[in-house]
């Protein structure tokens, strides 16, 4: 699967993008005049997928954590530095994956 906004492959069924981060899922449909979704179902709808998100980007980001502390045990000789730095990046760019979900939902 193609990202819509910078075109990198994805797997398929992936919810976000592995390159930009953004949303692979196709937008909840709109409320309208005739036969249209109740706004409160497509906002339950809405959140329901964000926390998907969440939960999704919070297990690979704790999985991440992991290898570098196995990394780090493993050799400490200036490794667990370079892995402490890898992991700062991750999880900055974790937060603003949050941000941009939280964002999302408003």
């Amino acid at each position: 699967m193609n990202c819509p906004s910078c075109g990198a492959t994805n797997p398929d069924g992936a919810a976000t993008c592995s390159s930009c981060h953004r949303s692979l899922l196709p937008p909840p449909p709109r409320a309208g005049a005739s036969g249209s979704p109740d706004p409160f179902d497509q906002v339950v709808q809405e959140t329901r997928q964000a926390a998907k998100e969440l939960a999704r980007a919070t297990a690979r980001l704790s999985l991440s954590v992991v290898q570098h502390a196995k990394a780090a045990a493993k050799d400490p000789s200036g490794s667990a530095k370079k892995a402490a730095d890898r992991l700062s990046k991750e999880l900055e760019q974790a937060g603003k994956d949050i941000e941009r979900l939280l964002e999302d939902l408003k």
